[in-house]
């Protein structure tokens, strides 16, 4: 597993000091680091501090057979930055034009400040902050301009909900070159008024010819500190560069400021242990007397525990690493900036946070904030459908008219549920005659590594069903689950809550890099009525035929023969025009693990034991009488399977299959009785 440190590796900090220390001690770790170092595995990383390297070494004296290959990266770099430079700035001119303030950071903030070569300081992009009141002003003039956003996502998608956890989001434009959009300037303080103090102390910046600002010298260290141990990864080492230039390009760097503005935002601690690193590591010339005021504000251990996390991949979180970095989220966008808040004013937070409703524990739904990744919710207004309309969850639009709280963004065949619960709200064409069936088409791969997966659901507040999968068959085979009448009597409204006990994200269990809490991938949702069955009508469970809309909970998938029961409780619920009783034809067979052995059958209608059956192998169900009191209002017969001894080829050493197989259902009939000597009777069939 992938270790992601929160400050440089070793190696890095010698290219650090080579790059950064005018003086022999540069020569010393240059030597060091040499031998380590060949024209075949230069990368990316190593980019950003070529140009200072080489102008430091040279500076030195030094010769090596690499300098022509850096000089060929500084000119590389230039071009690049020109290029980008020269595709980004006009966009940043037309947001000025458009009365929409602009402010550089990171790398062209670097560059501006100090008017620079521009192949000092490679970019990747440009980062532009604008007001956080005119972000849709200026994500709408992006778009306009012939910028997307990264990935293809929807505007909204941006502005609605990234906004949420993320200060920034990516457009591109068609040539791939990309201009990163901040509405806040720090990951680490996102709250409503975070940014006056940083617009109030802006300083003019032109680059490239276009005039823009930056942040004053002591914000724009803050903002170079924060960001790099943020994120922190392979490249974590350009942030302690950004944080030397910084330094070195001041003006009029206020370390009473600096100290100031990192006691409001809470992150003295992080700051400090930041600066002290460089101070340490390259002789930066930081005071000792600002290290000791951001000591003086205490250790703080939501920010230490915080740190210690982010210096680990997310598949290496645990419990309190996931717990702390969600509250910090929440907490650095909505608690005020000050000193830190007092204990009771923190337990509301966390309550807000994580959505506990009382102090002592209680059984309520767990609602994640968002976090690394936003998901879907406070939309929700209600999508309209017909009974039985498909609701393909692959478009964006749908969901976000759908989703109420619990999904992320959809992709190309469906969405994925976020967290432990999701909330989905329908808005019918018509009020329900009767009861009605919801189906959920959809899967969770993850269930072959965490064993199973359950998804519990209810409607309108009643719980009614529980779904689950497992290793080998981690989709949901059609199964639908039954609302009934009394639940959709005279309402055209459905509000579907999901909850998934076992959502997990795949970097906990070591599956991907994915640090999302997924629950189940929805591929489609249908409400439809019962199907309607006219007597003496035969009804096929194989492929093709209309048996999958008549199921409920307990069937495993379709099959060409049929569909077996894959538990030890499988239902059917039919609409059927009868005016008494009717016979029950079940054309099926028993699962049956070995010679001897039988299938203990009992069916149920209405609630009702109609039969009690005992079949061997190659044995068929006997027609069964269906009394008419069995039958719901409007015609609707409820029918339940329970099969006691249902069991897996698995446990029977007979095949991998470890599905729980009761009877394989080829079709099933009703039809008026035909004799009394025909048919088991109720009486018979319980003896």
């Amino acid at each position: 597993m992938k270790r992601r440190p929160v400050l440089p590796l070793a190696d890095h900090e010698l290219l650090l000091r080579a790059a950064l220390i005018p003086d022999e001690r540069a020569v010393v770790a240059w030597r060091e680091l040499r031998p380590k170092l060949e024209i075949t595995t230069l990368d990316g990383n190593i980019t950003p501090l070529v140009p200072r390297l080489r102008a430091n070494l040279l500076g030195l004296g030094v010769e090596d057979e690499l300098m022509p290959v850096f000089k060929g990266v500084h000119r590389h770099a230039w071009a690049q930055n020109q290029l980008l430079v020269a595709a980004m700035m006009p966009v940043v001119a037309e947001l000025e034009r458009r009365g929409i303030a602009t402010l550089l950071l990171k790398g062209a903030a670097v560059l501006a400040a100090a008017q620079r070569d521009q192949g000092f300081r490679r970019l990747a992009d440009v980062d532009v902050l604008v007001p956080v009141a005119l972000r849709r002003a200026a994500i709408d003039a992006l778009l306009e301009i012939g910028l997307e956003p990264h990935l293809g996502v929807p505007a909204w998608y941006v502005d609605e909900l990234v906004s949420r956890y993320s200060p920034s989001y990516a457009f591109i434009d068609a040539d791939g070159r990309e201009l990163d959009l901040h509405w806040h300037a720090l990951h680490a303080s996102r709250q409503p008024e975070a940014d006056a103090d940083f617009w109030d102390a802006a300083l003019p910046a032109v680059l490239g010819g276009i005039a823009s600002r930056t942040l004053c010298d002591s914000d724009s260290l803050l903002h170079a500190v924060l960001h790099g141990l943020a994120d922190n990864g392979e490249s974590g080492f350009r942030w302690a560069l950004d944080v030397a230039l910084t330094i070195e390009d001041a003006r009029d760097l206020d370390w009473d400021r600096l100290v100031e503005q990192s006691r409001r935002r809470r992150v003295s601690w992080t700051v400090g242990a930041g600066l002290s690193y460089v101070r340490e590591l390259l002789d930066v010339p930081i005071p000792q007397s600002a290290l000791r005021e951001l000591r003086r504000s205490g250790p703080r251990v939501l920010e230490r525990l915080e740190l210690r996390a982010k210096r680990r991949a997310p598949d290496q979180w645990g419990a309190l690493d996931r717990t702390v970095i969600y509250y910090q989220q929440y907490a650095r966008a909505e608690l005020p900036l000050g000193p830190r808040p007092g204990l009771c004013r923190e337990l509301r937070a966390a309550r807000a946070c994580f959505g506990i409703e009382r102090l002592r524990p209680t059984p309520g739904p767990f609602r994640p904030p968002a976090r690394a990744h936003a998901a879907l919710g406070g939309h929700g207004e209600g999508a309209e459908l017909e009974l039985g309309e498909a609701l393909a969850l692959g478009d964006a639009e749908l969901v976000r008219a759908l989703v109420r709280y619990g999904a992320w963004l959809p992709e190309a065949q469906g969405v994925w549920l976020a967290g432990r619960e999701a909330q989905l709200e329908l808005a019918l064409d018509r009020p329900p005659s009767g009861s009605l069936l919801l189906a959920l088409d959809g899967e969770n791969y993850l269930a072959d590594v965490i064993g199973q997966a359950r998804l519990r659901a209810s409607v309108n507040g009643r719980n009614l069903a529980e779904l689950r999968v497992g290793p080998g068959h981690p989709r949901l085979a059609g199964e639908q689950i039954a609302i009934p009448a009394a639940l959709t009597a005279g309402r055209r409204r459905l509000s579907i809550t999901l909850r998934m006990p076992d959502a997990v994200a795949p970097a906990r269990i070591g599956r991907s890099e994915d640090d999302r809490v997924l629950g189940f991938f929805l591929r489609e949702l249908i409400v439809r009525e019962p199907l309607v069955l006219e007597p003496g009508t035969a009804l096929s469970f194989a492929a093709g035929g209309e048996g999958a809309r008549a199921i409920l909970g307990g069937w495993s998938s379709q099959e060409p023969a049929g569909r077996w029961t894959d538990a030890r409780e499988a239902g059917l619920l039919l609409a059927v025009r009868a005016d008494g009783d009717l016979e029950l034809t079940l054309d099926a067979e028993p699962f049956v693990p070995g010679p001897g052995a039988r299938q203990r059958v009992e069916i149920l209608a209405g609630g009702t034991r109609i039969a009690a059956l005992a079949l061997g192998a190659g044995e068929r169900p006997p027609r069964v009488r269906v009394p008419h009191a069995s039958f719901a209002p409007a015609g609707e017969l409820h029918l339940r399977l329970r099969l006691p001894d249902a069991s897996s080829p698995y446990a029977a050493g007979l095949a991998e299959d470890r599905r729980a197989l009761g009877l394989l259902v080829r079709a099933l009939r009703l039809s008026s009785p035909s004799s009394a000597a025909a048919i088991v009777s109720r009486s018979a069939a319980l003896e």
